[in-house]
């Protein structure tokens, strides 16, 4: 799975809302993104979601919470380290 950064907005003291785009690798991980937002996953389907979200952006970010997910796209509060 891959991710891109859809919007950035700053909410001041190195705090931001995010949107990212998770980009699938596979039909596996589409269906399991797919599952997530309908929310009829599995807690480890649901947890490969967070695990990717919460560490795989990178070592600058800390995530704070989630907001929502809206197909692909999910938008989360940061700290940018």
């Amino acid at each position: 799975m891959n991710h891109r950064i859809v919007n950035k907005i700053s909410l001041g003291s190195s705090q931001f809302n995010i949107q990212i785009e998770l980009i699938p690798s596979n039909d596996r991980e589409a269906q399991i993104i797919q599952k997530v937002e309908s929310i009829s996953a599995s807690e480890e389907e649901k947890q490969l979601i967070d695990d990717y979200l919460s560490f795989c952006l990178g070592d600058k970010y800390s995530v704070v919470k989630f907001n929502w997910q809206k197909g692909k796209i999910f938008e989360m509060k940061i700290f940018k380290n």
